[in-house]
């Protein structure tokens, strides 16, 4: 992996559509709000954005851990920013902070992504025999 700089960062704009609201599929839909689980899903996809420029012809990263705080709801056609920055490379492992804001600064979310990276071979036999 090449060297990431410090507080390298990547963007990813959503809007927040009704396929991306809380919906527990035998339980039923809960709230027509950005679903938690969607988040994770776009903090996951920075984290990878992040990482993805980095990555050395031969190299591929896995999702190791995922944290997702909540802290405020997002309704159906809002504006959702949500921003990576690399915090820390140990060894083979990224760590990338993400957060959520509104258009109005408000924000919806924070946690943060760690990817391992692994030479493509290695990662095809672990996840496909």
């Amino acid at each position: 992996m090449k060297e990431i700089p410090a507080g390298f960062e990547r963007r990813l704009d959503v809007v927040v559509g009704t396929e991306m609201t809380v919906d527990f599929g035998h339980l039923g839909a809960a709230h027509r709000v950005y679903a938690t689980y969607w988040m994770a899903r776009h903090f996951e996809e920075v984290g990878r954005m992040v990482l993805v420029p980095h990555l050395e012809p031969h190299e591929q990263g896995a999702g190791t851990a995922l944290h997702v705080e909540h802290l405020a709801a997002a309704r159906v056609g809002v504006h959702v920013g949500v921003v990576g920055r690399h915090r820390a490379t140990t060894g083979n492992r990224l760590v990338v902070d993400c957060e959520a804001r509104l258009t109005d600064g408000t924000l919806v979310g924070r946690g943060w992504t760690e990817q391992a990276v692994l030479p493509a071979d290695v990662l095809d036999r672990r996840l496909h025999g």
